[in-house]
């Protein structure tokens, strides 16, 4: 296992492109995946949930209760929602920018912004979303199950039970951390469910961070240091 940045004052909306990860700890901030120096982005930004496609970063801020976007290369922040309720997860494809709140629901607005659709009703908090633009996968921290359901809309599908909460798609595969308090492990679940798998242990803390390339796994924790895994995916 090896750390990649330490000394965080918290680790929260871990995520990826090609070349590198972005994360908030009281600002947006980003550093390569072979490590070296932390860039911020924007500062004072407070994210729940995070997203990057090829042009931007998007977070919910559960100050404001907003869904927002800005350029990697840092500018001015677009606000694409607003909700009465607790923002949480957020992913995004080429169209929409798919969000939940704590005990509401999952939905999906423009990518540059307009009317919001209501996708699911759920009861707990989604700490992280995923999409392959077919499907919408999230985990509902509160009930500890993982679920997908059509980004066009549809019924809802529960693909597995055993506590997941940060999640991400990589192929026919969601990998998964486990709810907060509940274990220091990192498993895998097939997208069509089928059943779980164990990976690894991680760290002294609560995972709260995940991304997955090629055959390595980093896995931010709330022990304040990213770690990565080598595992044959």
């Amino acid at each position: 296992m090896t750390t990649l940045a330490n000394g965080q004052a918290h680790v929260d909306g871990f995520v990826q492109d090609a070349t590198n990860f972005y994360w908030t700890n009281g600002d947006l901030v980003t550093m390569s995946k072979s490590g070296g120096t932390i860039t911020t982005i924007k500062t004072g930004v407070a994210a729940l949930g995070m997203a990057v496609d090829a042009n931007n970063v998007y977070w919910s801020d559960p100050n404001s209760l907003t869904v927002n976007s800005v350029p990697i290369s840092g500018g001015t922040v677009t606000k694409l929602a607003t909700t009465p309720y607790y923002p949480g997860a957020i992913a995004v494809d080429s169209t929409n920018v798919y969000y939940s709140t704590s005990g509401n629901g999952v939905f999906k607005v423009p990518i540059g912004g307009g009317s919001t659709t209501v996708l699911a009703t759920t009861f707990g908090q989604s700490r992280t979303l995923a999409t392959d633009g077919v499907y919408l996968y999230w985990a509902d921290e509160g009930m500890g199950h993982l679920y997908r359901v059509l980004c066009a809309g549809g019924p809802l599908t529960t693909l597995s039970s055993a506590g997941a909460s940060r999640i991400l798609l990589k192929g026919p595969t969601i990998y998964w951390t486990p709810e907060v308090n509940n274990s220091n492990s990192f498993e895998s679940t097939p997208v069509g469910g089928g059943g779980d798998t164990f990976l690894a242990q991680v760290g002294k803390g609560t995972p709260y961070g995940l991304a997955v390339e090629n055959s390595v796994a980093y896995i931010a924790s709330a022990d304040g240091n990213v770690y990565s895994i080598l595992y044959v995916f």
